[in-house]
């Protein structure tokens, strides 16, 4: 019984970064991109989404990436 005890930390170990990496693959194949894409939402609710976006201001596409978006990406990771 010991030796299975002396185990776990191990599983735990290798449990959590294959975790990571599975919830990362279902989240890049079934998470849309914008709620223009989205499939699960009729098309009053993509309305409303894309309301609520224009409302905050906020885009739903960035298609470059700026040197100040790095910095603070490397920021957020030591913060």
């Amino acid at each position: 019984m010991g030796a299975f005890l002396d185990r776990i930390p191990i599983i735990h170990y290798l449990w959590r970064p294959c975790n990571l990496i599975l919830n990362g693959i279902v989240v890049i194949l079934f998470f849309p991109d914008s709620p223009i894409s989205a499939r699960f939402l009729s098309k009053e609710e993509k309305i409303g989404a894309l309301k609520r976006v224009r409302q905050d201001q906020a885009g739903t596409h960035n298609k470059h990436i700026k040197r100040y978006h790095i910095v603070e990406t490397f920021k957020d990771i030591w913060a």
